[in-house]
């Protein structure tokens, strides 16, 4: 590795697959902080106050939590601070406003259920630029994020980071929890405006953050096969563990994805794939999976 070692660039060299990459957790807290992030973001000021509680919390209830700000000066000029609680699974959100890193606290009890007052979850297109966390991240997130709050104002939102940093530039699109990666300004512009026409493609598919890993492999080949898709017909989606098929170093699982058109079975297995640095800091090269999906 050289001093000019970009690990996006390496991974779209290599053609990785991007197929079962995205974070899992069906909730997601939204913490809108004007900055400056940490390389973990809840030891940014103040909230590092209360990081290890809320983060307790937050591994409970299985759920995500994302630090956010609108794009360029108005991100870092916050006269107040919003949270959102988003279930991903059916659209709907709470919020508030934070004044003391405490009220986190009484917004992340809403992770293992919405109150029964809960609204709609407002529409976000959620830009990693956590340059703190990898180089990738601000060098091809920054100028997604500067195109679509041109294009798309009253959506756009930075980010803290969505894992997969080789995957730079990743969005996430709110409220369904569809995140995808290697993306430019263009590409960005175009999956967020076919999102918000309810469309779906195979092009930058990373996962749903609501589907267990497999289950974003299967979603992924079923895309890919048929070119693309109503948001509606990814429905309901299972997920079993293929007996007999789960020793190291195979894993394997059966999933059916259901949809208006009727359901569809998969095989999904992986095998640890060759090590490759996985972030441009790295020093030591990891093995992600390797996926193998098959009808059944």
């Amino acid at each position: 590795m050289t001093a000019s070692f970009r690990c996006s660039d390496a991974a779209r060299a290599r053609g990785e697959s991007m197929a079962g990459t995205a974070p899992v957790g069906r909730f997601l807290l939204l913490i809108e902080h004007a900055g400056p992030w940490a390389n973990k973001p809840l030891q940014s000021a103040p909230l590092n106050t209360i990081a290890a509680d809320l983060q307790a919390r937050i591994d409970a209830a299985d759920a995500q939590v994302l630090l956010v700000r609108r794009p360029g000066r108005e991100g870092r000029t916050l006269a107040q601070h919003c949270w959102w609680v988003i279930d991903t699974a059916t659209g709907r959100a709470t919020h508030g406003l934070w004044h003391d890193p405490t009220d986190l606290l009484d917004a992340a009890t809403h992770l293992t259920g919405l109150p029964d007052d809960a609204g709609e979850a407002p529409r976000m297109i959620l830009v990693c630029t956590h340059a703190t966390r990898d180089v990738c991240c601000a060098v091809r997130g920054r100028p997604i994020v500067a195109a679509l709050a041109t294009a798309l104002p009253d959506a756009t939102w930075e980010c803290s980071h969505l894992g997969g940093h080789r995957f730079s530039g990743t969005m996430m699109l709110v409220p369904d929890g569809l995140l995808l990666g290697g993306l430019d300004p263009d590409s960005a512009i175009e999956q967020a405006r076919r999102h918000f026409l309810g469309r779906l493609g195979p092009e930058h598919y990373r996962g749903h953050a609501r589907l267990d890993k497999p289950a974003q492999v299967a979603v992924a080949e079923l895309l890919t096969l048929t070119g693309e898709t109503s948001l509606e017909s990814i429905g309901g989606v299972t997920v079993t563990v293929a007996e007999g098929q789960d020793e190291e170093p195979v894993s394997a699982w059966d999933v059916t994805i259901d949809s208006p058109d009727g359901a569809t079975h998969w095989h999904v297995s992986n095998v640890p794939g060759e090590p490759v640095l996985q972030s441009c800091a790295a020093i030591d090269p990891g093995a992600a999976p390797v996926w193998t999906v098959t009808t059944r």
